[in-house]
Formats: C-alpha cells, sequence, structure tokens
C-alpha cells in the first residue's frame, strides 16, 4: 500500500492476502505512538495457501496511523499518513514526481559530494540540482548546509542510516524528530533522509521500521528513501539479497531504488542474467516490484571506475569510468523503466575540473532539459515498441533507448546505435560540451559558526581498552583537570560517532562526526580547583574513537595518557587505547570547525 495520503484522500476498502500457518488474523488500528483506534477478528481463515480478505477503515483525519496484524506468534505492520498538500517540504503525487516546496521536482543528484563551494558551483552549472548534505545533527548543521544549498539553488537530501541504532527508545525519536520537524520547517528545499542498503549490511529490519514509523509521526512533511544493493535475486535463505528480504525494508519508505554501477560491463556489481549496462533497467522494473508497483523509484548510477576505488587507486583501461554515451545510456535506460531521480556516485563527480567531468555535465545538461518537460506535463511510456526498446514520451519530446548491445534499431525513420539513446525534441536541445572548468574563488556567506577549513588536534585518537569497534554502545571517557582561573576556556573534539559533553556532571552539549572538529567554549563553566571533563561517547558500529583538546589560559591537556575510559561512568576506569595523532586511519583530516 501507498504510504502517504494527500487529503481530503484517505485509505478506505482494504484488501488483505495472506498465507498463514494459523487459520485467524487480528488486526489493530493505531495513531503511532497514540491511541487504539479500533480492532478486526478473522477466523476460519485457509492456511498454508494464499487467500483474501476486505476490511473497511473508519473515515480518520489528518495524522499517522499503523496497522498492526497478528496470526499465531507472528506480528507485521503498516504505517501510512494523511496529510495537506504541502508548500514547505517534499511528498510524491500520483505520478511518481516528487513535489518539493509546492512544485513539481525531478532530482539530478550527487549522492558523494566533496563539500567544497567551488566543486558546488560547478555543480549548479551542471544540471545538478540536489546534493547530499546534512541537516539532523543540529539546527547549527542544518542553518549551514541549507543555507548554502539555498545560493546554489540545490535541494537536499541526507544520507541517515537510522537503523544502525537499533537501541535508540521511542522517547529519544520522538525529542530527536520533534525538534528537526521544529527547525526544519524554517527552510526550502530539504526533501528527506536516505538509508543505504540496510539489508545488505545487515541492519536490524525492526530498528529502521521503528525509526520510519516514528518518521510518519513527527517529520510528515519529508521523505524516507531506501536504497538498496544490486541483488534482489538470491534465494530466500540469503536474506541480505533475497527479494523478500529487501521487499520488507522497502516497506517501510516512500521512495525505493538501487545503486548500480556495471561498467565495464560483465562486472560482479550485478546478480541478474543480463551483464551488459541494460541491467540498469531491468533493476529499476525490480525495484518497482518490490513495492509492487505503488512507490516512485529513483536509481544511484555510476561516477566513478572500479580501478580508482574510493580514489585511492588508480585509473586504468581494463576499468575505465563510464564514457559520456554510457552514462547517458543509464540515465536514460532507468528513466525510460520508470525511475523519477537520477542520483551519481563516486570520486568522479569531485573530479570536476577534468575532462571527464564534461561529459558527465553534458549528460546532465541533457538530463536536466527533458526532465524540465517531464515535470510541466504528463508523459507516459511509449507502447508497442520492439523488444529491448523503451522509451517515453510528452508535451514537446521523445526518448527512445535501444537496450540491445549488438544491433542497431529504426525509429521513424531514424537510427538508434546499439546503447544509444535517441532524443525527439520540438526545439532543438542545443547542448554542447561544456568546456573544461576551472578553479575560481567561491565564497559564500555564513553566519552559523560553522567553517569549512581542517584543524588537526594535537592529541591522540583513544577509545576503551575493551572497546575498539563493534555493535552500538555507549562508553564515558574522562579528564580531570585543576584549574587556577579560567579567564578563556576551550574544549575542541572530534568523535565517531556522537557525543555529549559534562563539565562537572552539567550537560554542555551534543556534537557528532570525525570529519568535523567542533569547539565549546567552557571558561563559564569551570571552577577553581578540581574539574572533571567527561564525554559520553556513543558508537553506532563500527570503529570507535575520541579525540579532543582542552585549552585553559592557553595551556592545552590533550586526549591520550591521561584519559580514562569506563563503561558505567562509575568504576572500572582505565587508561585509554591511543590509535594515533589525526589524521589517522580511520579518520582522515576533518573537513570543517564547529563553534558552539
Amino acid at each position: 500500500m501507498s504510504n502517504t495520503f494527500i487529503a481530503p484522500a484517505a485509505p478506505g476498502k482494504i484488501t488483505i492476502e495472506y498465507l498463514l500457518s494459523q487459520p485467524a488474523i487480528k488486526v489493530e488500528l493505531s495513531e503511532i505512538d497514540g491511541k487504539k483506534i479500533k480492532e478486526w477478528n478473522f477466523k476460519n481463515l485457509v492456511v498454508k495457501k494464499t487467500g483474501k480478505f476486505d476490511f473497511e477503515l473508519p473515515k480518520l483525519g489528518k495524522g499517522a496511523y499503523e496497522l498492526k496484524f497478528f496470526s499465531g506468534k507472528f506480528v507485521d505492520y503498516e504505517w501510512f499518513r494523511i496529510r495537506d498538500k504541502q508548500t514547505n517540504g517534499a511528498y510524491f503525487m500520483e505520478n511518481g514526481i516528487l513535489n518539493l516546496d509546492g512544485k513539481p521536482f525531478f532530482p539530478i543528484g550527487v549522492i558523494t559530494p566533496e563539500n567544497n563551494l567551488d566543486i558546488f558551483r560547478v555543480y549548479s552549472q551542471s544540471g545538478i540540482n540536489t546534493v547530499k548534505g546534512a541537516v539532523s545533527a543540529s539546527e547549527q548543521m542544518a542553518k549551514y548546509t541549507l543555507n548554502i544549498f539555498k545560493h546554489f539553488n540545490f535541494a537536499c537530501v541526507e544520507w541517515n542510516n537510522w537503523g544502525l541504532r537499533k537501541n535508540t527508545t521511542i522517547e529519544t525519536l520522538r525529542k530527536n524528530y520533534t525538534e528537526q520537524a521544529k527547525y526544519l520547517k524554517n527552510y526550502k528545499g530539504f526533501i528527506g533522509f536516505m538509508s543505504d542498503e540496510a539489508p545488505w549490511h545487515p541492519w536490524d529490519l525492526g530498528s529502521m521500521r521503528r525509526h520510519y514509523k516514528m518518521m510518519y509521526k513527527y517529520l510528515p512533511d519529508y521523505v524516507p528513501w531506501m536504497n538498496n544493493a544490486p541483488r534482489l535475486t538470491g534465494a530466500v535463505e540469503e536474506p541480505r539479497q533475497s527479494f523478500a528480504s529487501v521487499r520488507a525494508y522497502s516497506r517501510a519508505s516512500d521512495v525505493t531504488g538501487l545503486d548500480i554501477y556495471p561498467v565495464p560491463e560483465g562486472t560482479g556489481h550485478n546478480n541478474l542474467p543480463n551483464k551488459t549496462i541494460s541491467c540498469v533497467g531491468d533493476y529499476t522494473d525490480l525495484c518497482f516490484k518490490l513495492t509492487w508497483n505503488t512507490k516512485p523509484v529513483w536509481m544511484i548510477l555510476q561516477a566513478f571506475g572500479w580501478s580508482e576505488g574510493n580514489g585511492s587507486g588508480k585509473l586504468n583501461s581494463a576499468s575505465p569510468r563510464p564514457n559520456e554515451k554510457q552514462l547517458r545510456f543509464m540515465v536514460w535506460n532507468a528513466i525510460t523503466h520508470g525511475a523519477t531521480g537520477i542520483f551519481w556516485y563516486g570520486v568522479g563527480v569531485n573530479d570536476v575540473y577534468s575532462d571527464w567531468y564534461r561529459h558527465l555535465a553534458r549528460v546532465s545538461l541533457e538530463l536536466k532539459a527533458i526532465s524540465d518537460m517531464m515535470i510541466a506535463a504528463p508523459y507516459h511510456k511509449i507502447k508497442g515498441l520492439p523488444p529491448k526498446v523503451s522509451g517515453i514520451e510528452g508535451k514537446g519530446f521523445k526518448v527512445i533507448v535501444n537496450e540491445n548491445s549488438d544491433k542497431s534499431v529504426t525509429y521513424q525513420g531514424k537510427s538508434i546505435e546499439p546503447q544509444g539513446v535517441l532524443f525527439i525534441t520540438d526545439k532543438p536541445l542545443n547542448i554542447p560540451l561544456p568546456p573544461r572548468f576551472t578553479r575560481q574563488k567561491t565564497v559564500v556567506k555564513n553566519d552559523s559558526g560553522i567553517q569549512q577549513k581542517t584543524v588537526l588536534l594535537n592529541a591522540n585518537w583513544t577509545a576503551h581498552p575493551e572497546y575498539l569497534r563493534g555493535a552500538e554502545k555507549k562508553v564515558y571517557a574522562r579528564h580531570i583537570i585543576n584549574v587556577e582561573n579560567t579567564a578563556n576556556a576551550f574544549v575542541r573534539s572530534s568523535v565517531d560517532d556522537s557525543a555529549t559533553l559534562f563539565i562537572n556532571g552539567k550537560r554542555i552539549g551534543e556534537y557528532s562526526g570525525h570529519s568535523y572538529v567542533t569547539q565549546f567554549n567552557i571558561a563559564k563553566y569551570l571552577k577553581k580547583g578540581e574539574n572533571i571533563i567527561t564525554f559520553e561517547v556513543v558508537n553506532a558500529t563500527g570503529p570507535t574513537g575520541l579525540v579532543y583538546e582542552i585549552e585553559i589560559n592557553g595551556k592545552k591537556y590533550p586526549s591520550g595518557n591521561n584519559t580514562m575510559f569506563s563503561f558505567d561512568n562509575k568504576s572500572n576506569w582505565k587508561k585509554a587505547h591511543s590509535f594515533g595523532k589525526p589524521p589517522i586511519a580511520p579518520w582522515k583530516a576533518p573537513k570543517m570547525f564547529i563553534e558552539k
């Protein structure tokens, strides 16, 4: 079912299809994080084969709701919301196109941007209209990100893998999302949150769905996006890549999709029989099937060469970046199969001063020109095309894609080469290959207290000696300092993943991120004599660490030998494990400095 209904639309009659081991189902309708509304009981149902039954929901007003299904020991859920059309925020229209701040919007995005103002300038001249950015960490970060993006006319999505934090309480989610909704309403251009490859990692399904459930209630103006790994065809016994498993995760989202990087053809980033780049279209079809063709699909496409990986390798001819023809084909192969959003992934999108980037820019500018026509008036798939040929048609344009890798096809007297794309428009597109972009000094006014600069702390990355990495866990670090006077005092720190700073038991503030250095002015919190500086560190998954520098009247006290860790902040304090000074693996040099 759809997760979002725009009032006065609302779900009414519901058909349940089931496969059961018990002959009964109980259905409960409740407000999300609220009261129970109604209950239904269905008995004498068939077992061990598919059956159906109908029931009618009562008239519901605007809000967020949960349907909960019980059968024997099994429990399942669906969530939905009823809301007004928004002039601030995002929702999907019936045609699968996003409505952003009251207007149709086709995202052409970068999911791996470099946080660099001049690179943003180049994006803005290359057809890019959406960039990944951070907003949920704090109102300060949202102000910084969204004001910069407003300057370049970018929309924003946040890469936020909530499912990592399976121990987060409902109370915490309610508090966090309520706060975020309060400050996000002051800004335009924010779309929503993307979780990446949750089944593949694998992250806890219950955690993912609990986070999204609370988002429907407390962040109703923004969409959850579930991006998946290019698998979907594994056996049921392979939950990381089975269709049924990925479908269970995708049910909680407003938009689904997949990242697929098929160049060079025949590589392993694809478990379909089709190993050509037309697997992009096949995977787009599979993504629609994940949600019974009820939800839109956004695709993330390749902007790197496998030989260069994350930038640590060297490009070679055996594993190059996609060429312009391949970039264009992947984009339109996805769109003619129904995708309504395209995003680029990889180090190539930040190599903006290269010759290769000129070709990605032309493909993105072509997409921008056609997608403007797609959102201005209805368009549809063209029926009756030959096998391995797909196309869309709208007012003033047609796009035809030849998915054959070994033969040309003809459409309306025009030849389309293998893996070629034909544009037919009322007015010529006239999109030349852009000139090679060059560096410029790009400045954006910024009064958020956040600066793009690298600050390397003269201190050691540290961690609890008995917990250097792993599943979600909370630990405590402390540093005891004797102080004579406190005319000037600061704490500067980076953390993996997040921390709360306390001084003498008083909570000072929260911060997060190993790619940021956050500074707190602590002079007013210190007292003459002994002071206990405590960090409550939360790790979501993988490696964890804390690095800090306490400066009092010019004297610095770094993390390292004098840092002690405890699991409960009460006893069994142990000397920190030291990794070394930044930058050190796995933490690179921080890119931003934040003053609280």
